[in-house]
């Protein structure tokens, strides 16, 4: 078979081929989702989408409104959790096609770019884990999509699909709001498309997504701002250099080979622009700024993998179309590529599927990369066991002052009760700032669900006896020691910082 059957095949090809490729991909996904438990973050998430609101303390209620959705119609169980994210995902795959098409009229440079980037776990993670940054990826990449499409097709009523969609975005995650200011840079430098800052298109567009966000305004402004303030704190903590920690999460988070492909890629994409490609200066301009300033910030504090991810969703179609008239004439090219693809799904695979690896090779579960979300249903177990042995005509209240816990606990006790967040001093903050009333809870008693033996006198008139709970993995190794300590006369005192209310 000659490399233009097979690398560049006719449009229609590519389009039976990519619905193949991605209706074979969903399918796994969507039988994944239920297989693998509940993470942390996404219990902490379904506990918000229990308490909708317009805002919450960690981010926007993006992800709160489509878990609630996906619970609704799919079961309250992990897969009605996590379906929205599998869909979302698909969505993304689609507009990283459709861009190709739209910006170059290449149907298969976009089949490979969608193949390749799902073969990495900037795709793949957020596909299966639904948190609020697959959210906020796909509504980033559809405004990039539809400004591509006013910008270079001449699509005026894409300026409004762009800002509504700006504004779910932001809702999404607050880090979307760099978006904006990354287009007005390339509006201010562009000679092709300057004259935009001159129409009413973009500001009615900038006006809409404000419009979009101003629910969660109102409510950040009716609760002390706390979200802003969290936010802002966080990239200004205590001065910590993590930069070797910060590249090699970006190296493994675009796969090992496809990352060299991708800052080369990046390279040859620079040239372009420099040489008068606009559609190459317009994607740069909308991934590199964001790449280099969590880049820099990781010099000062520390950078999850995932905070620069939306960045990449302009550098890799800017990337793969420098790249892509090499992979089609030189096999050396192709080779690397091959391998890249090969490598990215077996790693891929061992992700998914660690657990029969670490038997035959192992058996210690430390060597999963997953071995914190397992183990959690026997807590669950274990606190509708305490609940039930608890001989007082009036049932207790379950609560923790570490919300990871206590949406743990809410998730996978039998019944799901409601969960309360309590805070002792220097306890790191959290959505049951709202969530949960201390006053409404004042003298009775309590169920904790701790780590360690935290100072619970602080809150009520009597506490003890210990109960430690050993959660074991699929390996059979403990993973997490839990303590259930009961609580006598919660004495409502509420630790929380002025202006929090007790009311979502």
């Amino acid at each position: 078979m000659n490399t233009e059957s097979w690398l560049n095949p006719p449009p229609g090809r590519c389009r039976l081929w990519l619905g193949v490729f991605l209706v074979a991909l969903s399918a796994f996904r969507l039988w994944y989702i239920q297989v693998l438990p509940l993470s942390e973050d996404e219990a902490y998430y379904w506990v918000w989408s229990r308490h909708l609101a317009w805002g919450y303390f960690d981010q926007g209620p993006l992800v709160a409104w489509l878990i609630r959705l996906g619970t609704w119609l799919g079961g309250d169980g992990a897969w009605g959790v996590r379906w929205p994210a599998v869909l979302l995902s698909l969505g993304i795959s689609l507009l990283l096609y459709d861009l190709c098409r739209r910006l170059w009229r290449d149907e298969a440079l976009g089949l490979w770019l969608v193949v390749a980037a799902n073969s990495s776990l900037l795709l793949a993670a957020g596909a299966v884990i639904h948190t609020y940054d697959t959210a906020q990826a796909f509504f980033w990449l559809l405004t990039l999509y539809l400004l591509a499409l006013a910008l270079f097709a001449g699509r005026r009523w894409a300026w409004y699909g762009a800002g509504v969609s700006l504004g779910l975005a932001v809702l999404a995650k607050y880090s979307s709001a760099l978006l904006p200011f990354l287009l007005l840079g390339y509006l201010l430098t562009s000679r092709r498309h300057r004259f935009w800052l001159g129409r009413k298109e973009p500001w009615l567009a900038a006006g809409l997504a404000l419009l979009v966000f101003a629910p969660n305004l109102w409510w950040n402004a009716t609760h002390g701002w706390q979200t802003v303030l969290w936010n802002l704190g966080r990239a200004g903590g205590e001065w910590k250099f993590t930069l070797f920690e910060f590249l090699p999460g970006q190296w493994g988070l675009a796969g090992p080979v496809f990352f060299v492909f991708l800052v080369w890629g990046l390279v040859l994409a620079w040239r372009q622009a420099r040489q008068g490609d606009e559609s190459q200066s317009f994607l740069l301009w909308l991934s590199l700024p964001v790449l280099a300033l969590f880049t820099l910030l990781s010099m000062k504090t520390r950078v999850q993998a995932n905070w620069p991810a939306v960045g990449y969703l302009a550098a890799l179609p800017a990337a793969a179309r420098a790249i892509w008239p090499r992979l089609l004439e030189r096999r050396r090219w192709r080779r690397w590529g091959v391998i890249g693809l090969v490598s990215g799904y077996l790693l891929l695979a061992v992700a998914h599927f660690p657990l029969p690896l670490i038997r035959a090779i192992s058996p210690s579960p430390d060597n999963d990369p997953l071995a914190r979300i397992y183990g959690w249903s026997g807590l669950g177990r274990a606190v509708a066991a305490e609940l039930a042995a608890w001989h007082d005509a009036k049932r207790p209240f379950v609560f923790s002052q570490r919300h990871q816990l206590a949406a743990l606990a809410a998730f996978y006790t039998p019944g799901r009760p409601q969960v309360a967040g309590l805070f002792l001093p220097g306890d790191k903050p959290s959505a049951y700032y709202t969530i949960t009333d201390p006053a409404r809870l004042k003298g009775r008693d309590g169920l904790a669900v701790v780590y360690g033996r935290p100072s619970l006198e602080l809150l009520f008139r009597r506490v003890g006896p210990v109960r430690t709970v050993e959660l074991k993995g699929p390996a059979g190794r403990v993973l997490h020691r839990v303590n259930l300590i009961r609580c006598r006369g919660f004495k409502g005192r509420d630790f929380r910082p002025p202006g929090m209310t007790g009311r979502p």
